[in-house]
């Protein structure tokens, strides 16, 4: 089941953000982020974590919900696919 909301917040240091999430069974791999970001110095090193987590998310984890592949994989394999 997938579920989206928009998430504000704002850094120690006043800078406000707003994100979209998309969110299935890695909730909390989302509030992870969410605790970091409060860990966060700066809008830049928010920027920073969230990159690294979507790469890890899109092309080193692999999902159930792909049979087992990462995003990555299963999208190189639909745009290879002859069906």
């Amino acid at each position: 089941m997938w579920s989206a909301d928009f998430v504000s917040d704002a850094l120690y240091n006043g800078v406000r953000f707003l994100t979209f999430n998309m969110l299935d069974d890695f909730n909390s791999e989302a509030l992870r982020i969410e605790i970091d970001t409060w860990l966060s110095r700066n809008l830049d090193e928010v920027r920073e974590l969230t990159w690294a987590w979507m790469l890890e998310y899109n092309e080193e984890r692999d999902h159930d919900g792909l049979g087992g592949l990462t995003p990555a994989e299963a999208l190189e394999n639909a745009r290879t696919s002859t069906f």
